[in-house]
């Protein structure tokens, strides 16, 4: 696997003896439900638009390899500037979250949802970023295009979400389809 950053069940190892029985009830869920999909199943994100270059998208493809669940974003969009990028560790977890969302399964998310998947991420990927670049504060990183792809991919109905409020003014670039309201231009016209 050269090339890729691989991202498995951070918080795995979620004994039975420990009584936990909600990881225990998570996984047995997961796995029943997963038991009917068959095949590699692909999906696409729309694109998520970025002020400070090309827009990116999501590309995930979902795999069974022996007993692990396998998410590949090879062809995801590359690192980016600006604060869009999100680490292999929390595109993973949005990832196993979107997967158990998009079959229904209920309850809170926890280890047993989370073994036995792995996701893989290209070493330039936006989903795998590493120091120096910059992570994401912005509403409009990621985790909604990984919850899209995943979806897609699983033939599972989009969740509807309700325009995202920013909090603070943020000086948008101005083209067409930018979700940050304000042109730098129109920023300086109103300081005026």
């Amino acid at each position: 696997m050269a090339g890729l950053e691989v991202a498995t069940g951070l918080f795995a190892g979620c004994p039975i003896t420990d009584g936990s029985e909600l990881c225990a009830e998570s996984r047995s869920a997961l796995h029943g439900a997963l038991a009917s999909i068959s095949g590699d199943r692909s999906g696409v994100s729309d694109p998520i638009h970025q002020c400070m270059g090309e827009d990116l998208e999501v590309e995930v493809r979902l795999s069974r390899e022996a007993d692990d669940w396998v998410l590949n974003f090879a062809g995801s969009s590359g690192a980016s500037p600006g604060f869009v990028n999100a680490t292999a560790e929390a595109s993973h977890a949005a990832a196993v979250s979107a997967v158990a969302s998009a079959l229904g399964l209920p309850g809170l998310p926890n280890a047993g949802l989370v073994e036995g998947f792995r996701s893989e991420f290209p070493e330039d990927c936006f989903l795998n970023a590493k120091l120096p670049l910059s992570v994401g504060w912005s509403v409009y990183g990621p985790a909604p295009a990984i919850d899209q792809a995943v979806r897609r991919a699983l033939d599972a109905e989009p969740v509807s979400r309700r325009p995202v409020e920013i909090a603070l003014q943020v000086a948008g670039c101005g083209r067409s389809g930018c979700p940050f309201p304000i042109s730098p231009r129109r920023m300086e016209e109103s300081r005026a």
